[in-house]
């Protein structure tokens, strides 16, 4: 019967492991989000607080105020 308990022990090992895994997953998704958010507001401008306009160009001054 040892076979058997090793077989649990692993059976334990690979639960916790996909446990972890889907933990991680979860992380990772959440951070997806707010990169994509970041960038979304960075395009339409919702972090640039300063700008100048030379005639020629538009120069935006990024503001990341609120993450740092």
């Amino acid at each position: 019967m040892p076979e058997v308990k090793s077989l649990e022990k692993l059976e334990l090992e690979r639960a916790k492991l996909i446990d972890k895994m889907e933990a991680l997953r979860s992380e990772r998704f959440k951070l997806d989000e707010k990169i994509t958010e970041i960038r979304h507001n960075a395009m339409v401008g919702k972090y640039y607080k300063d700008w100048c306009d030379d005639g020629k160009h538009t120069f935006y001054k990024p503001s990341f105020d609120k993450y740092t």
